[in-house]
């Protein structure tokens, strides 16, 4: 398997840490970069999860117009109808073929390695040669610009990453888990006061805690099951949770400089997107090369965690 091109779509309309300072006269603006490292964020207005996914679709479908998809895979938790699958109509308007497979994958923070990891056993197991997998998250619908946990973390955004068969895997190991009692740390609830139906709430020390605990323990398990020593990878690509998750990762497993990817300044955690947003910078600056050894990890809603080592 091989990444041969990732789409990008953003909101139109950002927010920045300072503009939501301004609205909230009490927040203190430098603690609240100290720990979240993002300056500015995408906000939907007139977006969706759908228009967002499309246009990111559209975008890598543009550049790679010989592409001839065997399907698609749309990993969101914001979707605006539940019936049909959403993955049939991006299928429809990015042109596939009726041959090709489509659904939808309703995950988080980890959604991106799942959706990877399924389009890399289906196109194995059919013989196919290429497929895309799609990413698409608008949370700040369901977040008032009062919620200091929430409003100053979560962007919205959608990626698309074409990737294609190769004859060998390119997925040197991956690993899997998942902690359902800490799902009601990071869920949807009934909004309390005026506005939206639903509104995100979010336990952060507590889903913090999983993180610490969870995602080193699955970095060494992940780098055992694939013989690969964690010296010998070149990059370490983990969703952008926040600069506090990512300062305290890279110091529990001693991870140099320079192999630490960090992409969340101008973008905020963009959920499922966050891992190939951050790949896609990478790709662009040159940072990432042929022959390098990539390890991606996803962690957080659910409690779910997915992670894998690709040898690009």
């Amino acid at each position: 398997m091989r990444i041969v091109d990732i789409g990008v779509s953003l909101p139109a309309q950002k927010e920045t840490l300072s503009d939501l300072v301004k609205f909230n006269p009490k927040w203190d603006e430098a603690a609240i970069l100290s720990k979240t490292g993002i300056e500015e964020r995408y906000i939907a207005t007139t977006e969706t999860a759908y228009s967002l996914a499309l246009s990111a679709g559209r975008e890598v479908m543009a550049r790679n117009s010989d592409a001839r998809p065997a399907g698609v895979i749309l990993v969101t938790q914001s979707t605006e109808i539940q019936i049909p699958t959403t993955a049939c109509r991006l299928h429809h308007d990015l042109g596939l073929s009726k041959d090709a497979f489509a659904f939808d994958v309703n995950q988080g923070c980890s959604g991106f390695i799942y959706g990877l990891l399924l389009a890399h056993s289906l196109l194995n197991t059919t013989v196919r040669e290429s497929a895309i997998v799609i990413c698409s998250d608008t949370y700040t619908k369901h977040i008032s610009k009062t919620d200091r946990t929430c409003r100053p973390i979560f962007s919205d955004g959608a990626t698309a990453t074409l990737i294609e068969r190769t004859e060998t895997s390119g997925i040197l190991g991956s690993i899997f888990t998942t902690d359902g009692s800490g799902a009601p740390n990071l869920c949807l609830v009934k909004s309390t006061g005026p506005g939206e139906d639903l509104q995100l709430r979010m336990e952060g020390a507590k889903v913090f805690v999983f993180t610490m605990s969870a995602v080193p323990a699955a970095v060494r398990a992940l780098s055992k099951n694939a013989s690969v020593n964690l010296e010998d990878i070149d990059k370490f690509v983990f969703h952008q949770a926040s600069r506090l998750v990512l300062d305290n990762l890279q110091s529990s497993l001693n991870i140099p400089n320079d192999k630490m990817v960090r992409h969340l300044s101008s973008v905020g955690n963009t959920v499922s997107s966050s891992i190939p947003l951050a790949l896609s910078a990478q790709f662009a600056r040159g940072e990432i090369q042929p022959n390098m050894k990539v390890l991606c990890m996803g962690f957080g809603v659910g409690y779910s965690l997915a992670g894998c080592i690709i040898q690009t």
